[in-house]
């Protein structure tokens, strides 16, 4: 069985370096200053209760680390050679606060601190220290959490608690977006009541189909706690698993560690570095993607009409609402940390088009079209007959596609019509606005562009796409690259790709990278989660009522209407894998009292 792993130690090991120094800087100033007359008054008294106070706050940390209930305190702990001790005295009664009390909120029911009502997020302690030094008091305030380290997640899906699918339904893997890969895509759940239906699946009412590339394993030993309507993973199926290890995220202590880093304007890109978004009265609300060049901390809830894309992080204290991207990018590599809930809900894309096709012959036909050329293409990539040469049956099917030339949108294929991407999206583009027909006319154009010519559309070398798929992500004019060059690393990515859009998926939108909810998780409307996800109760949240009504329990995960996830290795261990919190350290120093 697959685990998540930690670095558990980095962080600890650095966080004790740090103590021999500080004792030896305190130590050094008692050996400058030799009477307590000169420590009076003096400013290096100051300054050494202020490294006293420190030094309490790094044995604070050792302390928690051992047992983060831990109240004990400390009264005038004696520093190295006896000079100068600290003192930390806890308040857990909720009440009577003085301004040295310190509050352990490890157990999410001590929010109150002499700092004020909700000052301590869950999962945190508001250490206040008391450094004396000869006449000298320093009053510091540290807030202790969990700091950075790096999650690696070998599951497709992992839950704490319930997992239901519903209707058309894949869970695949792969090494990369650049790979095929030979993986499994294991689904988990923690979920050891007695119970059955801990992981079920449903056809729904049109008849879907359920494809999962792995193992399905239960932590429920019933023997109906995993049922799947008749339908076996490619792996089989296990119950009485072990539970799998979910690390703590500590999203709320770490948005609440972030309050001083720059102001986020609400719109446009996220800068580099870490920025912050008060969201506490009014929900941010991103309209389009959300692009991300660093993290973004949000204290409240967000909701995206677009996806989150880019390369970074994004960690809301509460609840997240996305739709969905109209683009595969294999540079995407986003990490959601969501205290609350996430909903991905996706834009109907294919009910929209069917609809439209419904009234309207021609569209009807391209529509159709499109869906035969896309099988086809993937039929003859996994068949290996792809055989690299100019005007073969992969470029004459890329005709059906996307066009041949700027002025040519002739098919190359006999009783097919030529563009037909393209033909739907200038349909499209004269309708009335609306967030469906809006994402369609989007994601029309960015699959014309996989299958268009490098040189005569683009206006490019096929070296160039190239280049910029692997450097950039950029998967336009992947297939007429990877068959004009007949590289075999390069049709590994086109197929994958093509693999992503799926013939009957054509309406399908993504998200790309990790996503992690204390709350509870709803997919529905075609989405594909090109990464994974993780659903851990951590005991704060409440069920929610999604858009179609069913109810979600913290901890348990839906997939309704077509969505997909498929694991992607490389986002958890490749060379730019992203981070996740570990081990307790002194996130923030919040000044002195």
């Amino acid at each position: 069985m697959m685990r998540i792993k930690q670095k558990t130690g980095f962080a600890i090991a650095t966080l004790l370096m740090f103590i021999p120094l500080i004792l030896m800087m305190v130590w050094a100033l008692f050996s400058h200053l030799k009477s307590s007359t000169q420590w009076s008054g003096s400013k290096y008294g100051k300054t050494a209760s202020q490294y006293v106070a420190e030094a309490g706050a790094a044995h604070a940390v050792q302390q928690l680390k051992a047992a983060p209930d831990w109240v004990a305190g400390f009264t005038d702990q004696p520093m190295a050679g006896g000079k100068g001790s600290y003192t930390i005295d806890f308040n857990q009664t909720k009440a009577g606060f003085q301004p040295h009390h310190s509050v352990n909120n490890f157990d999410g029911d001590h929010a109150d601190s002499p700092l004020g009502p909700g000052t301590v997020p869950n999962g945190a302690a508001l250490v206040a220290v008391e450094g004396k030094v000869g006449a000298h008091t320093t009053l510091s305030y540290f807030l202790i959490g969990t700091g950075d380290d790096t999650i690696r997640v070998e599951q497709a899906i992992l839950t704490s608690g319930k997992i239901q699918m519903e209707g058309e339904t894949k869970l695949t893997a792969v090494e990369s977006m650049a790979e095929k890969g030979t993986l499994d895509a294991e689904v988990h759940s923690n979920d050891n009541s007695s119970g059955n239906g801990l992981i079920t699946w449903d056809p729904g009412t049109n008849g879907g189909n359920l494809l999962i590339e792995g193992e399905v394993s239960s932590s429920g030993s019933s023997s109906g706690a995993v049922d799947l309507n008749g339908e076996t993973p490619t792996n089989g199926i296990t119950t009485g698993a072990a539970q799998e290890t979910i690390p703590p995220a500590g999203i709320e202590t770490r948005v609440f560690g972030k309050r001083s880093a720059t102001a986020y304007p609400g719109s446009g890109s996220v800068p580099s570095g870490d920025n912050y978004f008060d969201a506490t009265t009014t929900p941010l609300t991103v309209a389009g993607d959300l692009v991300l060049n660093g993290d973004l901390y949000v204290e409240g809830d967000l909701k995206v009409t677009g996806s989150i894309r880019g390369n970074g992080s994004v960690y809301v204290s509460g609840e997240t609402q996305l739709f969905g991207d109209s683009r595969i990018d294999a540079d995407d590599k986003v990490a959601l940390f969501s205290h609350g809930s996430v909903s991905l809900l996706g834009f109907d894309g294919d009910q929209f088009l069917d609809a439209v096709a419904a009234s309207d012959a021609n569209f009807s036909t391209w529509l159709s079209d499109s869906r035969w050329a896309i099988q086809q293409l993937e039929t003859d990539m996994l068949g290996g007959s792809w055989t690299g040469v100019d005007n073969n049956f992969t470029d004459q099917i890329n005709s059906v596609l996307g066009p041949w030339t700027n002025s040519d949108r002739n098919s190359r294929v006999p009783g097919r019509t030529g563009a037909s991407l393209l033909r739907m999206r200038d349909h499209l583009a004269s309708m009335p606005s609306g967030p469906s027909r809006d994402f369609m006319l989007q994601k029309l154009q960015d699959t014309a562009d996989i299958f268009s010519p490098n040189g005569n559309v683009l206006g490019r070398a096929d070296s160039v796409a190239r280049d910029n798929f692997n450097n950039f992500g950029q998967t336009a004019g992947i297939i007429d690259a990877a068959n004009d060059l007949n590289d075999p690393a390069l049709k590994l990515a086109a197929f994958n790709t093509v693999r992503q859009i799926n013939y009957d998926r054509l309406g399908s939108s993504y998200f790309q990278g990790l996503i992690y909810t204390n709350g509870g998780f709803y997919a529905d409307n075609q989405v594909t989660v090109l990464g994974a996800v993780v659903v851990n109760d951590d005991g704060s949240q409440s069920p929610f009522t999604a858009a179609s009504g069913d109810t979600v329990n913290p901890g348990d995960l839906i997939l309704k209407g077509g969505s997909n996830i498929t694991y992607v290795k490389d986002f958890f261990f490749g060379p730019n894998a992203g981070g996740t919190p570990g081990p307790r350290r002194v996130l923030l120093h919040l000044g002195n009292g």
